[in-house]
This record gives C-alpha cells, structure tokens and sequence, in this order.
C-alpha cells in the first residue's frame, strides 16, 4: 500500500510504503485488508512477523480516527479508491482513503477495541 504524495513546506513529498499491506475492494459491496506486519507477541513480549485478513462489507463497523481512543463508525460506503464511514457518535462522514483504512483497520477487533477505549476513557 502507497499513501498520497503530498507537499510539506513547498517541497514535494512521496507517500509513504507499507510493504506487505494489501488490499481487494468489491465496489459497493466489500473490502478485505490483509497481509503481514510486525506486531508486539504479548508471550514473548518481542516483535514479530504477523499475517491478518479482514473483511468489511457496507453497514460494519471499522476504525475512522483515532488519538487516545479508537474512533468507531458505521461504512456507508465502498468505492474503488476511498471507504466512506459515518461515525458512531454524531458528526459528518469521513471519508478515509484505501491507505489510510488499511492502516487503521489491518487488525481490527471490535471487542477489543471497546475494552481499551472504556478503559482510557476512565483515565481521561
């Protein structure tokens, strides 16, 4: 996966590469984000070479944003070069990039996602 180029200070940049990310769009209708990325083992506490494979089709939940939590929201959308998502709580779609939803969503879990956000929302 390629990230837009863009341009900082006036100077031409090159997108960033996450090589071994892929991704396989059905327009309106799915989008699997799968390959390999390094990922911390919570056994052995040491990076190691990880394979993941999710699918999302019109009306899951996917990730849109995140800071301290990990924003929530609803796809409306599926074209052949952005997702467009309707956030959980209020506010007007985004619309994420294929780059930038592969890299919010390569190992998304819902479950997990909603016990490490009620967990910092305790703490901010």
């Amino acid at each position: 996966m390629k990230g837009r180029d863009y341009v900082h200070l006036g100077t031409p940049r090159k997108g960033p590469i996450h090589h071994g990310h892929h991704i396989e769009i059905m327009p309106g209708v799915s989008v699997r984000v799968f390959g390999k990325d390094m990922r911390l083992s919570k056994e052995t506490k040491k990076f190691e070479e990880t394979s993941y494979s999710v699918t999302f089709k019109v009306g899951d939940t996917a990730v849109y944003d995140s800071y301290n939590l990990q924003y929530l929201g609803t796809i409306e959308k599926i074209t052949a070069k952005a997702i467009t998502i309707r956030p959980e709580v209020g506010g007007r779609t985004k619309r994420l990039d294929l780059y930038t939803f592969s890299r919010r969503n390569s190992f998304f879990d819902l479950e997990t996602i909603q016990i490490r956000n009620d967990e910092v929302s305790q703490t901010i």
